[in-house]
């Protein structure tokens, strides 16, 4: 073990807490502040639309930044960490695997559903607007699989985001298990 690696497990400890915790106070404020915010001012359901996909295409520039950084950090700690235990470097595996599953979850099962749904809608509403989704690139292209965009088609805008907010705050939940798993670990091998 190189003293250049040691000097490094604070900085890295340090991120492997703050980026879940950052990640998770995020998805708490969405989903408790900024939708219930959006709920309960939105005058028509088009406004509804709106503000939802503005706040939903924030996300990719925060997400990846801190969910790459809090795993790679735990990752990092729980296989070069020279002071920590068999039970801390689980902690911190437990933590790295939290924080990366949030990517899946997103794209394999929220993105393809309430997130497509929204973006569906949105794009039915605003279509006099001149608002456009594309069919490829970022948060900006459709993603909504076939059920989704039937389920978008019936129900109202206020439906999804509702919908949106009780998933969201489940990558809340997971990033808190997160910021638990890397502080217990850094507490084991302190």
């Amino acid at each position: 073990m190189t003293d250049y690696s040691g000097a490094l497990i604070p900085i890295f400890q340090a991120i492997g807490i703050t980026a879940p915790a950052m990640y998770s106070a995020i998805c708490y404020s969405y989903s408790r502040i900024t939708m219930a915010t959006l709920l309960s001012t939105s005058p028509t359901e088009k406004q509804l639309a709106k503000q939802w996909y503005h706040a939903y295409a924030l996300g990719p520039s925060f997400v990846p930044p801190l969910v790459v950084s809090g795993t790679l950090s735990n990752i990092f700690l729980a296989y070069i960490n020279p002071a920590a235990s068999s039970l801390s470097r689980s902690a911190n595996t437990l933590a790295a695997l939290c924080v990366a599953s949030i990517i899946p979850i997103t794209l394999g099962y929220i993105e393809p559903a309430v997130n497509g749904a929204g973006k569906w809608k949105a794009a039915d509403l605003l279509r006099d607007d001149g608002f456009e989704l594309e069919y490829v690139g970022r948060v900006d292209r459709h993603s909504a699989s076939e059920a989704a965009k039937q389920w978008a088609d019936k129900i109202e805008m206020r439906t999804i985001v509702e919908t949106w907010a009780r998933l969201n705050m489940w990558r809340c939940y997971i990033g808190a298990l997160a910021v638990g798993a890397s502080s217990y670990a850094m507490i084991l091998s302190s």
